[in-house]
């Protein structure tokens, strides 16, 4: 019995060119910011962020084993709109995750702060990616807008 489809995607050939610009994002007062490692506990305080936060690793003593290594977060009119963040999944990829408050989506906030941190991923010398339920049209949609494009996938099952 098939419990989870998972769609993972890795930058495109076209990655580099051209990258979404903050201009691209059609909002007064939309504002961007990087937190790396350590400042990223302070977003823990946040709720409703679950695909781009890994909360349990906040409750780590050593900060060397959470996962969280870089945010981006958007700001409308100085409110969390968005969160995207990687973790450190493995050695050489990163994998990004992205949540945005329902009354700021469909406004291409995800693909901008997915697109960002991708760029931000490769600067510290990893591999960016993306998974999405294999259901979830809107995150696929959203990797594609971001400059990422499926690569494999991923079936789990469970014995009846």
């Amino acid at each position: 019995k098939i419990n989870c489809m998972a769609n993972f995607c890795l930058p495109s050939k076209n990655f580099f060119e051209p990258k979404i610009a903050q201009n691209d994002i059609q909002i007064k007062n939309f504002s961007y910011k990087f937190f790396y490692d350590k400042e990223i506990a302070l977003l823990y305080e946040e709720k409703g962020f679950d695909n781009a936060l890994d909360y349990g690793s906040c409750l780590l003593e050593d900060e060397k084993k959470r996962k969280d290594k870089i945010a981006v977060v958007a700001y409308i009119d100085n409110k969390i709109a968005g969160i995207a963040a990687c973790t450190d999944d493995c050695d050489s990829m990163w994998q990004i995750g992205v949540d945005v408050l329902p009354e700021f989506r469909r406004k291409n906030i995800a693909s901008f702060l997915v697109n960002q941190l991708a760029h931000k991923t490769f600067e510290k010398g990893k591999i960016p990616y993306y998974c999405t339920a294999w259901s979830n049209i809107s995150s696929r949609n959203t990797a594609i807008k971001a400059g990422f494009t499926p690569a494999w996938i991923e079936i789990a099952s469970v014995e009846w």
